[in-house]
Formats: C-alpha cells, structure tokens, sequence
C-alpha cells in the first residue's frame, strides 16, 4: 500500500537538513531564520512577542530563547512600549536587513533543487495538488 506521510515525512526532514546546512554559514537555526522572515515581512509595524508567537506556535520560553540569541547575534532588538511597558516589540535591524538576501538566496537554491527535471505543467499541477492537500488537512483539523 502506498503511504503519501511517509513521502511527505522524509521529503520535510531532507528539506530542513538542507537549510540548517546553508543556515549554518550565516550562525542561524531555522527557528531563527523563520523569526527573522515574520519581522521582514512585517516591517511596516511593529510586532509583539505575543504575535510571533501565535504565528509560530512556539512556546514563549522557547520564543524568548530565541529573540535573545537572536538578540545577541545583533539581528533583532526589543522596543518597550512607551503606553503599555509590558508590551516589547521585536523589530529586526539593520544586520538582519543585510543578510535578509542571502537566506532568500538559500530558499530560492532550495527550490531550483526541488523542481529541478520537473517541467513547468508539472510543477503547476503538483503546487494545485499540494494546496488542496494542504486546504483538506485545515478543514478537517476545524471539524474536530
């Protein structure tokens, strides 16, 4: 019988065997990295411990670990709110805008890698595939 997890299970642990290689150049875990791309992508506005959180679905020990590590490496700073003290934003900085480039450089390596042989109709159809997939397991997980 085929099993799909067992495809889906090892293609994920090759993929993240892949970036925690390409990270390791930069000093940075894929926690890290993935805290750094939710700053990126939110660097309009400030975003709270609380927001990183609920996005990552982290605990907030293991996200404070990794803010302050991530802290100390120069790549985010902690901003108190002047209204509300208990509030502390995470913004990135100037570092962590300078390696933005290169960790997209690691994904889009990373992507050249997956579809490589896999002709353009293909790759449009598997992505359709894996978004239905995707859009089956969340509606089963609300139904529950």
């Amino acid at each position: 019988m085929f099993h799909y997890g067992y495809y889906f299970k090892h293609i994920n642990i090759e993929i993240n065997k892949y970036i925690q290689q390409h990270l390791q150049t930069l000093d940075l875990t894929k926690p890290q990295m993935d805290i750094l791309f939710i700053l990126h992508k939110h660097k309009d506005h400030c975003i709270t411990l609380k927001e990183l959180q609920d996005q990552l679905q982290l605990s907030y020990p293991t996200l404070t670990g990794l803010v302050h590590r991530l802290e100390s490496k120069g790549y985010v700073e902690r901003r108190i709110n002047e209204k509300d003290k208990r509030i502390h934003y995470i913004v990135e900085t100037e570092e962590a805008k300078k390696i933005h480039h290169q960790i997209r450089h690691v994904f889009q390596d990373l992507e050249s890698q997956l579809m490589k042989n896999i002709d353009e109709p293909a790759q449009q159809s598997l992505q359709s595939m894996l978004i239905q997939i995707l859009q089956n397991i969340e509606m089963e997980e609300k139904t529950c």
